[in-house]
């Protein structure tokens, strides 16, 4: 894919996402766990099926992921620990056709070692949409509740970055945005 392409097309899905967060903070609670539930319903079913670790997993724990219906089944998973991607990463990244091209992060290292971890491309397109309704929302605090549910901002979607991306980092992997 050319410059140009590239950038047409980043610019794309950042746009395309901008209009649903923007909408979410104002959604009733049930219409989000909805949509938290059937994207976590999507993100398991792809897990087991692409992602070594989760396929043997669930194999080896005899877990349909079929079973994981919502955020509440999410407790019958062990927990995952850090050592262990920190062992492996490789081992946590999907072998599916979207994550050939995946970017890798290193995260800070608050913990002592720095963790690397795997994204792909849209996904972090995405995420800059999350963070520019965050940001708004930062901005609105004064205006109580708005851009909020509750008194906790919403986080929808697999590929929400923990706060690890920096726009150096954005910009080196697709160019001028």
């Amino acid at each position: 894919m050319s410059k140009l392409a590239t950038r047409l097309w980043g610019s794309a899905v950042v746009a395309a996402s901008l209009p649903g967060q923007s909408a979410v903070p104002f959604w009733p609670r049930e219409r989000i766990a909805a949509l938290r539930d059937r994207r976590l319903r999507r993100l398991v079913a792809y897990a087991a099926a692409t992602v070594p670790h989760y396929r043997e997993l669930f194999r080896r724990e005899g877990i349909d992921p079929r079973s994981i219906r919502g955020a509440a089944d999410l407790e019958r998973l062990p927990l995952l620990d850090r050592e262990h991607v920190r062992a492996d990463p490789e081992r946590f990244v999907s072998e599916s056709r979207a994550a050939r091209g995946a970017l890798q992060f290193t995260t800070s290292g608050s913990t002592a070692t720095p963790l690397r971890v795997f994204h792909d491309r849209a996904s972090v397109l995405r995420n800059m949409a999350y963070g520019e309704r965050e940001r708004h929302a930062d901005d609105d605090s004064h205006a109580g509740d708005q851009g909020k549910v509750g008194e906790q901002p919403v986080a929808l979607g697999r590929d929400m970055l923990d706060g690890i991306i920096k726009v150096g980092k954005i910009r080196s992997a697709f160019g001028s945005l």
